[in-house]
């Protein structure tokens, strides 16, 4: 995700009150020194945790952390022995993935549940940026995440593809926010539990219940998304909510959320979506100081013109629609080498929530930009003076392209490479062989491994006589 490193940096800030002082310990399921990647049986034998040697089981480093720590968890899939049915041991522990949901599984292979918080943990035991799925659990373990006698936190995950239960509450008051709960069985049931906190999370195709309170069970259920379920809300009610059947409670719409992809997985909102700005300010510690999304975008961009939800332009569901930059992908030019010059168009239409934008070359040989206020301006490629090839440095050409909403900013970058004499100087010198090894290792047109003379003829035949590169 674009901005989990962002999200890391803003939770870890507001963590490190409590939790200062606190030693990091690292898990990585295939480190340089372990003798069998993926496998938590066999490891390595100096592993303690550390950058060089982290542990292959999370399981490890929770009974390794004390009070405070955070533990860290590279990129992966973690499987096996020790990265399923994991017990927080009741400790105050942050565990975290490295780099967000998208990139750190834990797969359950059917095997049982994914981590259990039943020792008395309480709000300092955070479970934070994993994807959860393969999950199969029977007897009195009913979920993917078990509280049992515990408050934990759990935020920013993605639960999804889980027998039964995503997550499953006993006498337990969780604060959940931020994840995405899909294609479950079940979403969230508490069973003679307290009052748990749900925000802006989405609760989406559950086979039965999204969230159901059961013997004189409570939950503070806020800026949710719940769609496409059997029942959305069982014995309980939500507040500035999306669900399909809307009932009572202030703030609450019905209206489709929009998701971007969601057949894919993505529960993004895109600019139309009815969520944007329709929620309520949860940056509170009643509903979980939500103060960012998913994605790491703070919350409270202005991105509706219409006055919605609280006022707060908090966006309902686990993300926080921004204005996004998009250069498209890299292209690839070519020198000017006669009278008509090549032009090359640079194209960000594919941004989204745009005022005002601005393309600022940053390096490469410097070409003059034409109209480079808008979103698709262009130049003319560099005029080649007849017997200088371009060097490597030169012919890479870079520009940031930056936008604005009114209120919030973003920005992209995109190369642009101009690969000599491809485009028909009928002259070949190793600059080109490597660049176009580097842009395009397809080209290798007659399977030697190698690109050679034949495949610069035959790749400037296929492209050396396009005239404007889009």
């Amino acid at each position: 995700m674009r901005f989990w490193r962002n999200l890391c940096i803003v939770l870890a800030v507001l963590a490190a009150a409590s939790t200062a002082g606190g030693a990091t310990l690292y898990v990585d399921d295939d480190a340089p020194g372990d003798p069998a990647g993926g496998d938590p049986s066999i490891s390595d034998p100096s592993e303690d945790g550390s950058l060089e040697h982290p542990y292959d089981a999370i399981q490890e480093a929770i009974v390794a952390a004390t009070h405070g720590d955070e533990i860290v968890v590279f990129d992966g899939t973690y499987t096996g022995a020790g990265n399923r049915d994991i017990s927080f041991l009741g400790k105050a522990v942050h565990l975290q993935s490295l780099d967000g949901p998208d990139n750190c599984v834990i797969d359950c292979e059917r095997q049982g549940g994914a981590f259990r918080f039943d020792s008395g943990e309480g709000s300092l035991s955070i479970l934070e940026g994993f994807t959860i799925t393969g999950v199969y659990t029977s007897g009195s373990v009913y979920g993917a995440i078990r509280c049992e006698g515990s408050s934990p936190t759990i935020t920013g995950n993605v639960i999804f593809g889980n027998w039964h239960l995503a997550i499953d509450c006993s006498a337990a008051s969780p604060t959940i926010t931020n994840n995405i709960i899909s294609d479950n069985d079940w979403g969230i049931q508490l069973v003679v539990s307290g009052t748990a906190v749900i925000s802006n999370n989405a609760i989406i195709r559950c086979i039965y219940d999204g969230v159901g309170c059961y013997d004189d069970s409570d939950a503070l259920i806020t800026n949710c998304i719940l769609w496409d379920n059997d029942d959305d809300l069982v014995r309980c009610t939500a507040t500035y909510s999306c669900t399909q059947r809307k009932g009572p409670g202030t703030g609450n719409i019905s209206s489709d959320p929009l998701f971007e992809d969601p057949e894919y997985g993505d529960f993004h909102l895109p600019p139309e979506s009815p969520c944007i700005d329709a929620g309520a300010d949860t940056s509170g510690a009643a509903f979980g100081s939500v103060l960012v999304g998913l994605d790491g975008h703070i919350r409270g961009a202005d991105g509706s013109p219409e006055a919605r939800g609280d006022g707060s332009d908090y966006d309902i569901g686990p993300y926080e629609w921004y204005p996004t930059a998009d250069a498209g992908a890299d292209p690839v030019a070519y020198e000017s080498r006669g009278p008509e010059a090549y032009v090359v168009h640079l194209d960000g239409t594919a941004s989204v929530g745009v005022q005002t934008f601005q393309w600022t070359q940053l390096s490469g040989v410097a070409v003059a930009l034409r109209a480079a206020d808008t979103l698709t301006p262009d130049f003319d490629a560099p005029q080649w003076d007849g017997s200088t090839e371009l060097t490597r440095t030169e012919a890479t050409l870079l520009f940031d392209l930056s936008i604005n909403d009114g209120a919030f900013a973003d920005t992209v970058e995109v190369y642009v490479r101009i690969p000599g004499d491809v485009d028909g100087d009928d002259k070949l010198n190793a600059f080109d062989i490597s660049l176009i090894r580097k842009l395009d290792p397809a080209s290798d047109f007659d399977g030697n491994n190698l690109i050679n003379a034949f495949d610069i003829i035959i790749y400037r035949i296929n492209f050396g006589r396009k005239r404007t590169v889009d």
